[in-house]
């Protein structure tokens, strides 16, 4: 693991924004948390390696939450969807973030959430192509937030519903990533 003195808080700012417009947008953008359930490939030891994780941040055991990360990160990987890969992205924002941890979380994170992107691509899901980009709105990436719009594009096709949805998620997101990028 890397050693990464000084992390940003603000990544708690974003993490909140995010739930905040989440909540907001209503049917535009699908919680993680909402899409992991959903999840036919996902198992339960993923669910519990990521509820393991939390357990461990909330008694202050940050070593203990990495390494249960680590065995997620694992898991999500062998799952091979982009749901499992969005959920660990989002742990590792977590881990990150608390207090004595020293993992590069953002670019973990990162990583993550374009794999999450690819794989959601690959599967022709517009829910997975907006959810990570969404991941990337709330870290203030805007470049990568429109390459996630120009996939949902293609994949909405002549879908008026579906043109409609991504239109409404880049206008959200256009705020979000300013709101984000201001916080870091």
């Amino acid at each position: 693991m890397g050693d990464v003195r000084s992390l940003r808080t603000p990544a708690i700012w974003n993490a909140s924004l995010v739930a905040g417009l989440a909540l907001v947008l209503g049917g535009v953008v699908i919680p993680v948390s909402d899409v992991i359930e959903r999840s036919q490939e996902n198992d339960g030891a993923l669910r519990s390696s990521l509820q393991a994780v939390d357990t461990a941040l909330a008694s202050g055991d940050v070593a203990g939450a990495a390494d249960t990360w680590l065995r997620a990160h694992g898991q999500a990987q062998r799952a091979r969807s982009w749901e499992a890969l969005l959920a660990v992205g989002e742990a590792s924002l977590k881990v990150g973030t608390s207090p004595g941890a020293r993992i590069d979380a953002t670019a973990r994170a990162r990583r993550l959430f374009l794999a999450a992107l690819f794989r959601a691509q690959d599967a022709r899901s517009l829910d997975g192509v907006l959810a990570a980009s969404n991941a990337f709105a709330s870290l203030g990436d805007r470049e990568t937030v429109e390459q996630g719009i120009r996939i949902g594009r293609r994949i909405a096709g002549p879908d008026l519903l579906a043109q409609d949805r991504i239109r409404r998620f880049e206008e959200t997101t256009r705020a979000m990533v300013v709101l984000a990028r201001r916080a870091s």
